[in-house]
C-alpha cells in the first residue's frame, strides 16, 4: 500500500510500465484505468513511453506518450485453471512487441493471448503458454465475427509477428544444429 500523499513523490523511469486495475488506484490515485494510465505518463520526471493497465479477462489498456492515444484490447475468454505466470507472460509479450517496433495493437493482442494461453495451465516455468496454444487464440478471435474489424487485423498482424519468430527461430536452431 502507499500512502495517498506519497503518490506525488513516485518517478516513473521505466519505458514501459505495467499495473493490475487493482493496483492503479493505490498507484495513481485514479480508479478509471485510462486515468491512471495517464497519470503515470504526466507524472514528472516520468519517461515513460507506454503505461499499461491489465484487466484481466476484460484484457488490456495501454497509453502511449508518443502516440498521445489510448489502444484497448479485449480479453479473450478461456478456461482459467491457474493464473501464476499470468502477468510476467502479458509482459514478456508486451517487451517483445516493443523491442520489434509491432504495432501497439498487435502487440496488446498478442499479450493477451500470451497471458490467456498461460492461464489454460496450471503453474508458471515450463507450463506458462506455448507458442501453438497462443496462435490457437488469436487464430479464435481473428475469426470471430462479433470482434471489431481493427481488433480482427491486430490479431492478424500478432499472427503474422509470431509466425515470423517462430520461423527466425526454427531457423536459428537448425543453423547450430548443422554446425
Amino acid at each position: 500500500y502507499i500512502p495517498l500523499q506519497c503518490h506525488n513523490a513516485l518517478t516513473f523511469s521505466g519505458t514501459l510500465f505495467a499495473m493490475l486495475q487493482e493496483e492503479a488506484h493505490t498507484v495513481t490515485g485514479h480508479t478509471d484505468a485510462e486515468a491512471a494510465a495517464q497519470s503515470v505518463l504526466d507524472r514528472p520526471g516520468s519517461r515513460t513511453e507506454w503505461a499499461i493497465v491489465k484487466m484481466g479477462k476484460n484484457g488490456a489498456l495501454l497509453r502511449s506518450r508518443s502516440e498521445q492515444r489510448t489502444y484497448i484490447s479485449p480479453g479473450i475468454p478461456v478456461e482459467v485453471m491457474d493464473t501464476v505466470g499470468c502477468g510476467d507472460s502479458f509482459a514478456a509479450a508486451i517487451v517483445l512487441g516493443f523491442t520489434r517496433r509491432f504495432s501497439i495493437p498487435a502487440t496488446l493482442a498478442l499479450a493477451n493471448a500470451v497471458g490467456a494461453a498461460t492461464a489454460t495451465g496450471r503453474g508458471a516455468g515450463t507450463n506458462v503458454a506455448d507458442a501453438q496454444t497462443v496462435l490457437q487464440l488469436l487464430s479464435r478471435v481473428s475469426q470471430d465475427g462479433s470482434a471489431s474489424p481493427e481488433h480482427r487485423l491486430a490479431t492478424q498482424q500478432a499472427i503474422n509477428h509470431l509466425n515470423s519468430s517462430l520461423s527466425t527461430a526454427t531457423r536459428a536452431r537448425a543453423g547450430v544444429e548443422a554446425a
